[in-house]
């Protein structure tokens, strides 16, 4: 356990400075706009480079490799030239089935994995629109899930590039950080249904379904598309509800996010959990407001 952490961090850490390097010198960067992309200068992209380059070589077969890696290169991509939405949406869909159909016990629930592959990829690639909080979620969601070499991988690596992006950010994982992270996250969370369906499995990554179920109502509330973008994500909504310089307040939402996503996690060990878990959401959307658009950003 230790030494797959150590290694799969050292991979990750390692590789981030080249990935910076490589995506400043080829123009890979994400540039602020003032709407969307709040951040206050040009970030390389790349940082997906690291993450799976530590993470690759502990992946368990080849199967999974190889479907990770395809959700990888989209994301890649997508980074460096946009691909339509319907590309994205149909490689999400046949990545999911191909995946959900090691766990599936029946034709239906492969389909149904389908669609739960396309929820999670996107969710995560929703929550990483802030410095250091993706990771971060992503680390703590890992550490909850299992005990496996696979996701104590993931940790080290996505702790080596979190050195990185922890606020304020010298790199971004880019969409092919983010798709293939959602993808390892949509294993792990069908391995352990299938070694027991239990619906304690989701509460590790709650906070990524809570803030995409509650950002399609959102839009939807407001007559807006489902699919437009906002800057009134969770992590969006705690940024202004906290104090302080704008580094200040970039860093408290992400240690108030990682409480968050603690408080959820533990839950799996109480009775009650789901129950629970459905009043602390209504909780977190009524004093966050997150059915209702807020005004401004986090770029202050």
């Amino acid at each position: 356990m230790i030494g797959r952490i150590i290694i799969s961090f050292l991979i990750s850490l390692v590789v981030t400075p080249f990935a910076m390097y490589l995506g400043e010198k080829l123009k890979i960067v994400d540039k602020p706009d003032g709407v969307l992309k709040t951040h206050q200068r040009v970030v390389p992209y790349l940082g997906g480079v690291a993450i799976y380059a530590g993470v690759a070589p502990f992946l368990p077969d080849m199967k999974l490799l190889f479907l990770a890696t395809v959700m990888f290169v989209i994301g890649l991509v997508d980074d460096i030239k946009s691909v339509v939405w319907y590309v994205r949406l149909g490689a999400e869909l046949l990545v999911g089935w191909f995946l959900g159909i090691s766990f599936a016990q029946s034709f239906i629930t492969s389909l149904l994995y389908s669609v739960l592959f396309v929820i999670v990829v996107n969710a995560t690639n929703m929550i990483d629109g802030m410095d250091g909080v993706c990771a971060t979620i992503t680390v703590i969601g890992m550490m909850f899930s299992g005990q496996s070499s696979l996701q104590w991988a993931v940790i080290g690596s996505v702790g080596g590039y979190l050195v990185y992006n922890f606020p304020p950010a010298k790199i971004f994982m880019g969409d092919a950080g983010s798709y293939f992270i959602g993808s390892i996250i949509s294993y792990t969370i069908f391995a352990n249904l299938k070694t027991a369906f239990d619906l304690r499995v989701f509460l590790t990554f709650w906070i990524l379904f809570l803030d995409i179920f509650s950002g399609v109502a959102r839009r939807i509330i407001a007559r807006r598309s489902p699919f437009m973008g906002d800057r009134d994500h969770i992590y969006d909504k705690i940024w202004r509800r906290v104090n302080g310089s704008k580094l200040q307040r970039d860093r408290k939402t992400v240690l108030l996010m990682a409480a968050l996503a603690i408080g959820f996690s533990f839950l799996k060990y109480v009775e009650f959990s789901i129950l629970i878990a459905f009043l602390g959401s209504i909780v977190v959307v009524l004093s966050l407001r997150m059915f209702w658009y807020d005004e401004g950003g986090n770029n202050k």
